[in-house]
């Protein structure tokens, strides 16, 4: 299974994936941050802030070619927001699985 998109990659980056390293390095640090965020937000029973921090997440992934990422951030936003607790620790290791994918593919050979 393949966890990213590599014409989303090349098209963002202009063909020149090597030059997204830093962004998808801030990505990945803002990710970390935004899921735990959620999750201290389910435990609580804030669902309309895990579902901002799912949204958030949604984008960015999406502008970045991590399209399994972006895909479980777009189906635990909907269950969110239609009242149900989803499984983010799924998302998170997706999440890294992602960006290790990208990363490898955007490393210069």
């Amino acid at each position: 299974m393949t966890f990213i998109d590599k014409s989303q990659i090349n098209s963002v980056s202009g063909g020149e994936p090597e030059l997204l390293l830093p962004i998808l390095e801030d990505f990945a640090s803002s990710a970390e941050t935004l899921i735990s965020e959620a999750i201290g937000f389910t435990n609580s029973g804030q669902l309309a802030a895990v579902a901002d921090r799912l949204h958030q997440l949604k984008g960015s992934s999406g502008t970045l070619g991590l399209t399994a990422f972006y895909q479980a951030c777009k189906i635990a936003e909907a269950a969110t927001l239609s009242g149900a607790n989803p499984d983010l620790s799924s998302v998170n290791s997706l999440m890294m699985a992602s960006v290790e994918e990208a990363t490898a593919y955007m490393r210069p050979e």
